[in-house]
């Protein structure tokens, strides 16, 4: 129980800081021209290769676990368009349907 009320509760903080960001924003096209000037910097290259990579690690281990699947495909494209939020809010779902079975989380039908 204690699982859902945090994920409950990470969703909603998600949502609220997204609402938040979207109505004080100066707008998507500004901010996309602020990510591309920054990503000009060795930096913010390396720190978003890092990000990929992770997303591409991911990405793969929900394809070995679930199979290229379009749940798989919906859980990829929702990862690389809002971030980390969705492979936590995937790991605690898999965590509490399993109740708590570390290996059928990493492993799926496999373990």
């Amino acid at each position: 129980m204690k699982a859902t009320v945090y994920i409950a509760a990470l969703t909603a903080i998600f949502i609220g800081m997204s609402i938040w960001v979207s109505v004080t924003g100066a707008g998507l096209s500004a901010e996309l021209a602020n990510i591309l000037d920054a990503a000009k910097a060795p930096g913010v290259k390396m720190v978003l290769a890092d990000l990929y990579i992770g997303f591409l690690i991911l990405a793969g281990w929900i394809v070995y676990r679930d199979g290229a699947s379009f749940k798989a495909l919906i859980l990829i494209i929702s990862m690389l368009c809002l971030g980390n939020i969705i492979p936590l809010l995937y790991i605690l779902w898999l965590l509490i349907r399993s109740r708590g079975d570390v290996w059928e989380v990493l492993l799926g039908r496999k373990a």
